[in-house]
């Protein structure tokens, strides 16, 4: 009942002042067809709008539950299927307006149906971006807030908002980029807000005359990042020299960190450069 309740106030009002419209009309000998339908009409708008505010209520309370236990879904899961719904309250009261107006519906649709064929073609693009967002919808490639790479149209940022027709992606410039939901039929998305690990690989410059010394540091490394807290050591890990030159030996460090954020990934990849320093340090060795 609670759709219901809130338009009833609003129809008792229409009713009362179509009611002594037409006592007005009928006692000055005045048509009152017309008020009838302007009846019906008023009625057909307030139920409708009561309608949308009720996907909207449903919406926002789905996207921001007021419970602390009920959890909390995906925006577009949500604004995708409440704007289809929101589409259709609007056709069929339109279409029912028409038909209180006295506007004959089956001519309307056998229109749209003959000229059907003319306006695929004219909206093939239109009907792409729409097939885009349902498959958005159904896939879930991201949702808003996600940090991604479009294969294709040179675009990486984070995910800004997802509408009928495109895409907004705010790049790390600070730009805004619209790709047409249809691009993604086709497109690759990298998507990096869901990286299991986030892989590091540095290199680093020794200068050595004692090759021994590197066969130690090497090992000493191995175990240090294998034991390390923050690095997944059931993961690959690879310690190897890539060139030897003039007492300058190249070394090439690959892991993997738990961390997947941006900013915790930084703040270690700088606290294990400087340990692993520390060991070269600790080998007689120095940094090139």
């Amino acid at each position: 009942m609670r759709m219901v309740e809130s338009p009833l106030p609003k129809a008792l009002w229409i009713f009362s002042i179509a009611y002594i419209a037409e006592l007005i009309c009928r006692y000055c000998k005045l048509p009152f067809d017309l008020i009838a339908a302007l009846r019906m009409v008023a009625i057909i708008f307030v139920f409708a709008q009561a309608a949308i505010l009720e996907v909207d209520k449903l919406e926002a309370g789905l996207i921001a539950p007021p419970k602390k236990n009920t959890p909390k879904m995906d925006k577009v899961a949500i604004d995708i299927p409440s704007k289809l719904i929101k589409a259709i309250i609007y056709i069929v009261a339109a279409l029912a307006i028409m038909q209180a107006l006295g506007v004959n519906i089956n001519g309307i649709l056998a229109l749209g149906g003959i000229s059907g064929l003319a306006v695929g073609f004219a909206s093939r693009e239109l009907l792409s971006n729409f097939f885009g967002t349902i498959m958005i919808y159904l896939d879930k490639p991201f949702i808003i807030g996600e940090f991604v790479r479009v294969e294709g149209r040179n675009c990486v940022g984070t995910i800004e908002k997802v509408d009928w027709r495109m895409t907004t992606v705010r790049t790390e410039d600070k730009k805004q980029v619209f790709i047409p939901n249809s691009a993604f039929l086709t497109a690759s998305i990298e998507n990096s807000s869901r990286l299991s690990h986030r892989i590091f690989s540095e290199e680093i410059k020794v200068l050595c005359a004692d090759y021994k010394k590197i066969i130690g540091l090497i090992k000493d490394i191995k175990s240090f990042i294998k034991t390390h807290k923050e690095i997944d050591g059931r993961e690959s890990i690879s310690i190897d020299i890539i060139e030897i030159s003039q007492n300058v030996i190249r070394l090439s460090i690959k892991g993997f960190s738990k961390y997947t954020e941006v900013g915790k990934f930084g703040k270690f990849r700088n606290n294990l450069l400087v340990e692993i320093a520390e060991m070269v340090k600790k080998h007689d060795l120095l940094l090139a």
